[in-house]
């Protein structure tokens, strides 16, 4: 029995220019195919960082219910001198820093267990305090939270560290709505830095005090209580720290009513924080700038809200709402002036008055 013979001209391979093809088809199919799935990823991260700031306006509130008023955002111990403590929030030394927000909401995050972990004598009202800086707390401080942190923001970035071998304080993403000035102007009427009944300057909580309920008069549907913060590129960077009740690290100062008046702004040295040469020496100014991150090396006043989520950050409004907020709400340029000085809302866009929580002009989001 004989085997049949082959065509003549038959073959059984690909020549190169049929594999080309199939390898340029399969190019153009992947390149087609990532950004469906890059942008199926970004979704799913972005729901998980709605989901997680939901639940911290949720402990914020749950805190207020047992204690009647939101916590300080940043507290200062009462034998601290006042001008002290706002020097210390100026130059970064964290010597002087009690538990802030993030650190008195704790047990309202199910993290009782890290709460216990505090040193006693963590309290404003011990007589021998013991400060957030201080080696007794440092498990609390070196604490990653995933609750604290949006997935879109690397986790990989380094603790902050600016000067303690061996120290660290973790990275967060979310930040408190404190006010809208340098908290080194004490006003002897409320007892407070950074706060000042004359003039509307106030978000929902300051040094050493906060609002309650009932005093957010412009309504909690139209005041911000929390909004996206990006964590540090470096170790000497601040900014985005849980623990760490500094303006830009956990709270927002000064966000609305500065050189920063949008959401997610890149300009140049747009922060206002400590540091800022030692952070531009470590990352270089072309990533800086590329992050929209470029900093000032100045006194700690000056942060703006931020996220990589494209065109736009969440915030946690007072009432406990998430909200998307786009880079492009409505805004007002106020430098300069008697807007510079005692923030008035004349002429504010949506943005600042979202950001005042007693300036009587309320507004609409879209």
């Amino acid at each position: 029995m004989s085997l049949e013979s082959r065509p003549v001209g038959s073959r059984t391979a690909f020549t190169l220019v049929e594999l080309l093809v199939v390898i340029a088809i399969i190019g153009v199919l992947v390149a087609l195919l990532l950004p469906a799935v890059q942008s199926a990823r970004e979704a799913a991260r972005r729901a998980k960082c709605i989901n997680n700031l939901k639940n911290v306006a949720l402990a914020l509130h749950n805190y207020h219910d047992a204690n009647k008023v939101f916590p300080p955002a940043i507290q200062l111990h009462p034998n601290d001198e006042l001008a002290n403590g706002a020097m210390n929030l100026k130059t970064g030394n964290m010597v002087a820093l009690m538990p802030n927000w993030a650190v008195m909401i704790l047990p309202y995050l199910e993290q009782q267990p890290l709460a216990d972990q505090l040193d006693k004598n963590t309290s404003s009202r011990s007589s021998n305090p013991v400060y957030m800086s201080d080696d007794l707390n440092l498990a609390v401080r070196n604490a990653r939270l995933d609750i604290m942190l949006c997935p879109s923001d690397p986790v990989e970035a380094p603790y902050y560290n600016h000067s303690v071998p061996g120290d660290g304080w973790a990275r967060g993403s979310y930040a408190i709505n404190g006010f809208q000035f340098a908290p080194e102007f004490y006003d002897n009427q409320s007892g407070a830095l950074g706060w000042n009944s004359e003039v509307p300057r106030k978000g929902v909580a300051g040094v050493n005090t906060a609002l309650r309920m009932s005093q957010i008069e412009d309504g909690t549907s139209n005041t911000l209580l929390l909004g996206e913060v990006r964590t540090g590129l470096a170790q000497v960077d601040p900014r985005g720290t849980w623990a760490l009740g500094a303006c830009g690290s956990s709270v927002l100062c000064r966000h609305a009513s500065n050189f920063v008046v949008v959401p997610n702004s890149c300009q140049f040295r747009d922060d206002d924080i400590f540091g800022g040469d030692e952070i531009i020496a470590e990352v270089g100014e072309s990533t800086l700038f590329s992050e929209c991150m470029h900093p000032f090396s100045g006194v700690s006043s000056q942060t703006s809200t931020r996220s990589l989520h494209p065109n736009g950050i969440h915030g946690a409004l007072a009432d406990g709402s998430v909200r998307f907020i786009s880079d492009f709400i409505d805004t007002e340029f106020v430098l300069g002036g008697p807007q510079y000085n005692n923030a008035y809302p004349d002429g504010f866009g949506a943005w600042q008055r979202l950001n005042l929580s007693q300036d009587s002009l309320n507004f609409e989001m879209e």
